[in-house]
């Protein structure tokens, strides 16, 4: 499966008439499908150049298909299906935690020669041994007629900030040097380096600080039993004092 090389678009509008100009534009002797919006939630920089798409399990995001060819008018009405793919080319099978089908949204019907899609990808990245996704979009009468996207990873959470839950950390955001929630210290920047928990927390630089908030919390929950064990004793020595 062979990426297509479609410009990305983050989120700008772009009307209908505008793309059917732009696929009226770019017709070709055979019929062919091409990327004209797909809206990133977030970028990444992987390295110096190299840079990573990421999108969220909990946001939908728009994806226009244009149909390049000498008569655009002859496609319109047909509709085209939108698959979620790994990024070596195979479905994907797998299924979200609340069991739905790993994308929603994929059917659309070309309109002055633009196909739009409103989709959502449900599956985690984490749980697909760290995967990364395409979408492919294809019509459904012509299986030759199809383009790919280029590949995402998959979070929840586009941004997380700290809370505490039982006395435990719940969640840890990565470079942000404010202090955790209920403690007095701030965290250290330099040890937290995860971004979000979809990510494997052992293999992180972040371990020991966990290590320490669990510890913490353990000693809560000591110290809040040995308060009710010394309230009930409190109680008791009252109403021996008041008999």
């Amino acid at each position: 499966m062979l990426d297509t090389g479609q410009s990305i678009d983050t989120g700008q509008f772009v009307s209908t008439d505008e793309l059917a100009m732009y696929a009226s534009e770019m017709s070709c002797d055979s019929p062919r499908l091409a990327i004209v919006q797909h809206e990133i939630h977030r970028t990444d920089r992987a390295g110096e150049e190299d840079e990573e798409y990421v999108m969220s399990t909990l946001k939908a995001f728009v994806l226009r298909v244009s149909v390049q060819s000498d008569n655009n008018d002859a496609f319109d009405g047909k509709q085209l299906k939108a698959t979620l793919i790994y990024e070596n080319g195979y479905i994907v099978e797998e299924v979200s935690a609340t069991l739905e089908p790993p994308l929603l949204g994929g059917e659309a019907l070309i309109e002055n020669g633009v196909a739009s899609f409103k989709l959502k990808i449900t599956v985690l990245s984490s749980l697909c041994r760290s995967s990364r996704f395409r979408v492919q979009v294809t019509a459904v009468d012509s299986p030759d007629l199809t383009v790919v996207t280029s590949p995402m990873r998959t979070i929840t959470k586009l941004h997380r900030r700290p809370s505490v839950v039982g006395g435990k950390v719940d969640e840890v955001v990565l470079r942000g040097m404010n202090p955790v929630a209920g403690y007095k210290r701030g965290v250290d920047g330099d040890a937290l380096e995860c971004l979000d928990l979809d990510c494997n927390i052992s293999s992180c630089k972040c371990e020991s600080l966990w290590d320490k908030v669990r510890e913490n919390g353990d000693l809560l929950k000591k110290l809040k039993q040995q308060q009710l064990m010394l309230s009930s004793q409190l109680t008791e020595l009252r109403e021996l004092h008041q008999a």
